[in-house]
């Protein structure tokens, strides 16, 4: 393995996006083009070589990393590891439902707690327009969706399925 990333901004439970890339050979870092960049020498010191965000927002993202893991440390089976396995419990049970629903499609099962789904219609334009409601509906009910924009090939079911072309796409919720 040559680099790991880590990104604890969604599951990590973090306001602020505070992730990293850590390459086994440090002399790669000087091939990337990052907002904010450090370098850890082997004598655990850190240099800051790069940085656009402003020393407040770092700060504020390590003390907010560091505060979480006080709180919720990552420990197998702890207590931050069942709410995650909680989590995509929901989702797979949220995934199931709306399989089992006539009135959507569903683009994959989940891999964590992430669920994309979009309603049947008799054309993309349709069901785009249904899902854009959708999203609307629950915003007003303080229920927070996504909504993106995904190609038809992640949806297989439908009438429109073969009939809108290559790169057609679908606007669908989803819900973490």
């Amino acid at each position: 393995m040559d680099s790991i990333v880590i990104d604890p901004h969604k599951h990590g439970l973090q306001p602020y996006g505070c992730g990293c890339v850590v390459f086994r050979d440090p002399r790669v870092g000087n091939f990337t083009s990052t907002i904010r960049r450090i370098r850890i020498s082997a004598r655990r010191k850190c240099t800051w070589v790069k940085s656009a965000w402003s020393v407040r927002a770092r700060v504020q993202s390590a003390a907010a990393l560091w505060a979480t893991q006080k709180l919720l440390p990552l420990v197998k089976g702890g207590e931050f590891a069942r709410g995650l396995e909680d989590c995509r419990k929901a989702a797979l049970d949220f995934y199931q439902r709306l399989e089992g629903d006539a009135r959507f499609v569903t683009a994959f099962p989940p891999e964590l707690d992430i669920v994309v789904f979009a309603p049947r219609a008799q054309s993309v334009s349709e069901a785009s327009g249904r899902s854009r409601k959708i999203f609307e509906a629950a915003a007003r009910r303080n229920l927070h969706l996504a909504v993106a924009e995904l190609p038809m090939e992640f949806f297989c079911s439908g009438p429109w399925c073969d009939e809108e072309g290559p790169g057609a796409s679908l606007t669908c919720c989803g819900r973490c």
